[in-house]
């Protein structure tokens, strides 16, 4: 029966390819083999919720998900719940590789630097890693909503964490130096230190 493959499915993890069939209240109306599963809004992808959109442009599609819960009462409605989250989750972490450029949204700003928002996880740059120059301040080097790349640091999917960097996007301070400031010349300048 459908229902013990599904089982089986769901305890060696196995993603399995489904046809979605229609937008339903909470989710989405999936077929695998004709057997009809569930899915919620919120496993359709990496952000909280997905917008109706994105749901009725799923209609007719095929795609692969994972079980993520059976009920055995027969009388619950949606009683095979598919998660495709987690399978873009996967994708994401295996894409996320040191040295690799990315790029996402501004979500928060704190005093010891900036985070992004790369899809299920956010990265951060610290604020010696923003800019080749000195920043006191990261809320005078971006605003928060800005799209901004970075180039990934560290990568630790155990603790959810990605270090970020963009001082490596940048042109060095010192290029034409040579010729702004030439042997023997007078120049002005500011002690800092």
């Amino acid at each position: 029966a459908v229902i013990d493959k599904l089982r089986e499915y769901k305890e060696s993890k196995q993603a399995i390819e489904v046809v979605v069939k229609a937008r339903i209240r909470g989710g989405l109306r999936v077929d695998y083999e004709d057997a009809p599963l569930f899915m919620p809004a919120s496993h359709f992808g990496l952000k909280k919720s997905a917008t109706e959109e994105e749901l009725v442009d799923a209609i007719g599609h095929k795609m692969e998900v994972v079980v993520h819960e059976i009920h055995d009462n027969a009388n619950v409605r949606n009683s095979v719940i598919v998660s495709r989250k987690t399978i873009l989750e996967d994708e994401l972490w295996s894409n996320l590789k040191v040295g690799e450029i990315v790029e996402g949204r501004v979500s928060s700003i704190a005093s010891f630097g900036v985070f992004l928002d790369l899809g299920c996880v956010e990265g951060l740059i610290h604020i010696s890693r923003l800019s080749k120059l000195h920043v006191d301040d990261p809320t005078q080097f971006v605003k928060k909503g800005d799209m901004i790349k970075a180039i990934v640091q560290e990568v630790d999917r155990e603790k959810s964490r990605v270090s970020l960097s963009r001082k490596e996007l940048e042109e060095s301070p010192w290029k034409g130096i040579s010729t702004k400031y030439l042997p023997d010349s007078v120049c002005k300048g500011i002690v800092r230190r």
